[in-house]
Parts: C-alpha cells; sequence; structure tokens
C-alpha cells in the first residue's frame, strides 16, 4: 500500500492524503477513474521499526536535500512494504499487525526531486 500526502508538511492526524494500491492497468483500466503517480526522479528510504522512527527517515531526507542542492517538487509517499494492516471500511485505517516482530516492519519513504535553481550538480 502507499500513502501520498498532499501537504507540503505531512501530519498523519490532520494531512490531506490518499491511500493507494500498486496494480497492473490495462487498456481497460485507463478508461476508469485510476490514477498513476507522475514519473520523477526520487530520493527514496527504507525505514525499519516502529513508525515513530518515520520522523527520523524524513529528517535524513531533508538533510540530504539541503547537503545536496536538490528540492522536493511534489507529493511525498511512503510505501508500507511489510507489517502494515488496513481496517475495514469507508475509511481504511493503518495499524501495525500485532503477530508481527517490529523490526520487520519496513517503510520506503520517497520524495520527489529536482535541482535548485542555479545550484551546480
Amino acid at each position: 500500500m502507499i500513502r501520498v500526502f498532499h501537504d507540503a508538511v505531512p501530519s498523519v492526524k490532520d494531512a490531506d492524503m490518499e491511500l493507494m494500491y500498486p496494480v497492473s492497468l490495462t487498456q481497460n483500466d485507463k478508461q476508469k477513474n485510476l490514477k498513476l503517480l507522475p514519473k520523477a526522479k526520487m530520493l527514496c528510504l527504507d525505514v525499519r521499526g516502529e513508525y515513530d522512527t518515520l520522523s527520523a527517515g524524513y529528517a535524513i531526507l531533508f538533510q540530504w536535500l539541503e547537503e545536496n542542492a536538490y528540492e522536493a517538487c511534489g507529493p511525498m509517499h511512503e510505501v508500507f512494504n511489510c507489517g502494515v494492516l488496513t481496517s475495514k471500511g469507508v475509511v481504511p485505517q493503518l495499524q501495525l499487525d500485532p503477530s508481527k516482530d517490529p523490526m520487520i516492519f519496513k517503510v520506503t519513504l520517497c520524495i520527489p526531486i529536482k535541482s535548485k535553481e542555479g545550484a551546480k550538480q
């Protein structure tokens, strides 16, 4: 599952976000209301462990952006690779699978990036 944030600074409590599921598109699917994430150069980081460690992962990514003359240029997203359950209902809720060791939880943090104006790469 992928969580896409539409706010400049994501806040899970009051965020403007979408939950997405990866699928393979067929010709018929292109006529439906399916969204594709835009093609972009991405800065990504895999984070393992409890989800309260995600903010430290974002800090590492933003530090890299600053040190390397890049900036974010689109909605950040998180790819939940292992350890997440979603509740059933109108609005799915993310929750950790309590039957799993938290160290197997893996989230890939992704930020679309571009070079800063006038920066030497």
